[in-house]
């Protein structure tokens, strides 16, 4: 009885040793679902130490976030399709959300790039890269954005102020 009782609290010891000890662990705050509607993107100029920043196009000025998995040619994906409003062509984007952060990624036939915005309060922030499959581009730049209405692409009026 002697030996059940020590090796069980052996394995209990270092079981505890094994948790850390952070505190209490919070559930990350972006849900997909919080996401589905439109964002105004405001991006900063492109800058980097390869290629010119000419050579990357910028980021679409409002982006609508379907909750739509398939591509245009009906495969499924575990990302959602993401549509510039106003702007016709351009690459393909999608967004997804992991942990902390909204994602959006694009690809077009040379230069591919992504976007991580992290939640501050009623806005997003984050930064953009591009970067080109032969090395010759890889920008960067800083990036806001903010819940619009799809459809008058105005903020919430308690937002209006920070324009």
């Amino acid at each position: 009885m002697l030996l059940v009782v020590l090796t069980w609290a052996a394995v209990w010891s270092r079981f505890n040793d094994a948790e850390p000890n952070s505190g209490v662990l919070r559930p990350p705050t972006l849900r997909a679902w919080d996401f589905e509607g439109c964002l105004e993107l405001v991006q900063d100029p492109w800058s980097g130490d390869r290629g010119s920043p000419d050579a990357a196009p910028d980021l679409p000025r409002f982006l609508s976030l379907v909750p739509d998995s398939l591509d245009e040619w009906g495969r499924l994906y575990n990302t959602y399709r993401a549509v510039p409003l106003g702007e016709t062509g351009g690459p393909p984007y999608r967004w997804f959300v992991r942990a902390d952060t909204l994602w959006v990624v694009w690809s077009g036939t040379d230069l591919r790039g992504g976007l991580a915005l992290l939640e501050i309060g009623s806005s997003l922030a984050g930064r953009a890269r591009v970067t080109s499959q032969s090395g010759a581009v890889d920008l960067s730049a800083r990036v806001e954005a903010w819940k619009v209405n799809c459809w008058s692409r105005d903020r919430p009026a308690f937002d209006r102020v920070r324009r």
